[in-house]
């Protein structure tokens, strides 16, 4: 079976289809008949964009079987933009490998940062990912403390409480490392008077 990329990408929409047997065909077809070397990162990126849970699921094992280091960066650009909470934390597993030192790739991925940490209640696992990420990248340089102290201070109004808690923990490691960068946190001495 010779397809071309295009070809391929085209395909993909038959796993959206609302017929079972076609979607079924989309299954086979990507998961047995084509060989893992033969699907590009667009297509399985594709895949992944779908609205059916099943095939964003189907898409991921995928990434797994078809995955090549050089496509890791390629993988988390496009899944940070996803709106999916599933896709957002499968997204977060890639911060470590391609993101970290990177101010530059820290800016590109400010959106997906201040979806996932905006979700009430939802994309636990996510968010804590994320926040372990920012707290390291912050400690890294000035420039990306200041850029984890503009995600931060957007979240530091958060209603979850323990979210809020670790915004301003990190805010609050920023302050201290980085004391030329504003940051919405004012330390005040408490006199203990006995």
């Amino acid at each position: 079976l010779r397809q071309s990329n295009d070809d391929l990408l085209a395909v993909t929409i038959v796993m959206d289809s609302k017929w079972e047997d076609s979607r079924q065909y989309g299954f086979n077809l990507f998961g047995e008949i084509l060989q893992p070397s033969k699907l590009s990162p667009s297509v399985v990126i594709s895949i992944c964009d779908s609205n059916r849970e099943d095939v964003r699921r189907f898409g991921r094992d995928l990434v797994s079987r078809c995955f090549k280091e050089q496509d890791g960066l390629e993988y988390l650009l496009k899944f940070s933009e996803h709106p999916t909470t599933d896709m957002q934390l499968f997204a977060s597993q890639y911060l470590e490998n391609y993101a970290a030192g990177n101010p530059t790739r820290l800016a590109e991925l400010t959106p997906y940062f201040g979806q996932v940490l905006a979700q009430v209640n939802r994309a636990r696992v996510a968010k804590a990912r994320i926040f372990d990420f920012l707290t390291a990248e912050a400690m890294q340089s000035v420039e990306a403390a200041q850029l984890v102290a503009e995600v931060l201070t957007r979240q530091s109004g958060s209603i979850v409480i323990g979210e809020k808690a670790r915004s301003i923990e990190t805010l609050l490691q920023i302050h201290q490392r980085y004391p030329q960068l504003a940051v919405p946190i004012k330390i005040l001495e408490i006199s203990l008077k006995q």
